[in-house]
């Protein structure tokens, strides 16, 4: 595309849109097309005082419709949300013209070897001096010559430029970090008295510079242009002591490095390292972050995991210099914190949803809300302790929900009563899981096998009625009715002996009795009929992954106490149970 297209009455639009504008190099502005495309630099201040450095590549000069353009679009997307990616893309989208977004310090920018300037010129003057009677002079004193001409022009270009800037804003963002576009642009959208203020807080604090236009620091954004000390909002914002955030006013981004722009996570990593060992010189917060970095890399995991930041804080011991290796017992401290805290998490978001059903309102807090409140108020030390405790307290709650767990995984069902019962010579058995109604098929040649489900659903009890010797007579199904009186009475509902054959009477006799027997009182049936109308009910999946969870919040109900009990973090959630 050689130049941008406006249909419509949006030229006039959005030529308002730019206060001014400027290119390089400056050849005709669109009226001089080229063999092949030339890369520009368009420099563009906007109608609400927004700076933009663009690179574009043309085969004609940029015009003023593009400029237009531009300026029109920085002005509509907030600050917020105005990424270089996103005003690009936005930009290509609308217009078909792709660009470059550059946020760098204008006083030193030097887009000479980036753009054909520097070729162009001297191919210009090499065609000069080819006249005849023209002075010979060497390609390289040319170079050195066109370079510095062209260099002039650029300069002159900028200077113009900039003293059409607003004076006070360049001001400051040459104090801050240099004539960069947003610092400028956040300075320059704001009456005097908040742009000091804006300039001071950026100064005190540089590591502020990458994010006080982002949404996350709004409330921050606030308390500066209000002009509320500092420390106390940056205290109150990121949950830090205000000896941590006095602490940071000697960092900056380029001490931070990849930590830059992330705040939140050096204070998350300092609150778990003594005070005289937080870094406060410039060489210390880099070797800080260096170590950071380092840790991150070599663990493959994110600095803020438990086994991280026990590595980065034994560091802090010896000026963040790194082990040959991390020591095995920060290893496995670090595990045995974050495997807590991951099981926390996911006990969270299991009664999650409980707690939505219960309400029509959506939870007052979400689980990762918590999660980071806790880790923040108990530090490693607590966690290491709450996670040891947490062990013991899992391993005793697995052993005691074991038979229950087979409920809920339906690896088996309850019997109604005590299990097997005798009448005389004969015992009647419950059949409790599929293995056993296979065997009793296999063995009297009967289709019980296939009773599975009615057994896992509660619908039929199936039952193998045997001499003490262990010689199978015949099979038996029941089930649980309730008379118009409530009362619960188990009814035979068959009774076959070998190959669906007729049963001995004996074994008739002992099946009238134990029906009889289980009948006289529903108390006898009663904890069979809560699993029936509870458990039996569920879908599998959910049975399943209620078997694994329920020794979990047992553990979690002996472990947690006091602010952070278990039901205190489940009533967070806004769970009414």
């Amino acid at each position: 595309m050689d130049r941008l297209q406006l249909t419509g009455s949006e030229p006039e639009f959005a030529l308002g849109a730019v206060r001014q504008w400027t290119h390089f190099p400056q050849f005709a502005e669109g009226h001089v097309s080229v063999a092949s495309p030339q890369t520009f630099r368009v420099l563009v201040e906007s109608a609400a005082g927004r700076l933009a450095i663009v690179t574009v590549t043309l085969r004609m000069a940029p015009d003023r419709i593009l400029a237009a353009g531009l300026a029109s679009l920085i002005d509509e997307v907030p600050f917020a949300n105005a990424t270089r990616e996103r005003i690009a893309g936005e930009f290509e989208a609308r217009h078909g013209l792709a660009i470059e977004l550059l946020d760098i310090n204008l006083d030193e920018d030097n887009p000479l070897e980036l753009t054909a300037a520097i070729p162009r010129a001297i191919a210009q003057a090499a065609r000069k001096l080819g006249k005849p009677g023209s002075e010979k002079v060497s390609l390289s004193a040319l170079r050195t010559s066109v370079t510095e001409q062209v260099a002039v022009e650029w300069q002159h270009t900028k200077s113009e430029f900039v003293s059409r800037l607003n004076a006070e804003a360049v001001a400051h963002a040459r104090a801050i970090d240099g004539l960069m576009p947003s610092t400028y642009s956040f300075l320059n959208t704001v009456g005097a008295e908040r742009r000091r203020n804006r300039a001071q807080a950026m100064s005190a604090f540089p590591l502020l510079r990458p994010i006080l236009m982002l949404p996350q620091l709004d409330a921050v954004r606030t308390a500066i242009d209000q002009g509320r000390p500092l420390i106390d909002v940056l205290a109150e914002h990121f949950g830090a002591s205000k000896a941590m955030i006095r602490s940071l006013r000697g960092a900056t981004p380029e001490d931070l490095g990849h930590l830059a722009g992330h705040v939140g996570t050096v204070v998350e990593l300092l609150r778990e390292i003594p005070a005289n060992w937080w870094p406060r010189e410039p060489v210390a917060w880099r070797q800080f972050a260096n170590a950071a970095n380092t840790i991150a890399a070599v663990s493959r995991h994110p600095i803020t995991t438990a086994t991280n930041r026990l590595w980065l804080r034994h560091c802090g011991q010896s000026n963040y210099r790194l082990p040959e290796r991390t020591p095995e017992h920060l290893t496995r401290l670090g595990q045995e914190i974050d495997e807590f805290m991951d099981i926390l998490r996911r006990a969270l978001y299991w009664v999650l949803p409980d707690s939505i059903h219960a309400s029509s309102n959506t939870p007052r807090r979400r689980p990762m809300e918590i999660m980071v409140e806790l880790k923040v108020d108990l530090g490693l030390n607590r966690l290491t302790q709450l996670a040891r405790r947490f062990g013991d307290a899992y391993r005793t709650a697995v052993t005691e929900f074991a038979e229950e767990a087979e409920l809920w995984n339906g690896v088996r069902w309850p019997a109604i009563g005590e299990g097997p019962r005798e009448y005389g010579d004969i015992l009647v058995h419950p059949l409790l899981n599929p293995a056993e109604l296979k065997e009793e098929g296999a063995r009297m040649q009967s289709c019980v096998a296939g009773y599975v489900e009615r057994c896992m659903k509660g619908t039929s009890q199936i039952w193998s009625v045997r001499l003490r010797d262990g010689t199978r007579l015949s099979t038996l199904e029941t089930r649980i009715r309730a008379r118009s009186n409530g009362r619960m009475v188990l009814e035979i509902q068959q009774h076959k002996g070998m190959r669906n054959g007729a049963p001995t009477a004996l074994a008739s006799q002992a099946v009238q009795a134990h029906a009889a027997y289980l009948s006289e009182s529903s108390e006898r049936m009663t904890q069979y009929v809560v699993w029936k109308q509870t458990i039996s009910r569920r879908p599998l999946d959910v049975r399943q992954r209620h078997a694994v969870m329920q020794p979990i919040i047992t553990a979690l109900k002996q472990t947690l106490h006091g602010k952070w009990s278990w039901n205190n973090l489940v009533a967070a959630l806004g769970s009414d149970t």
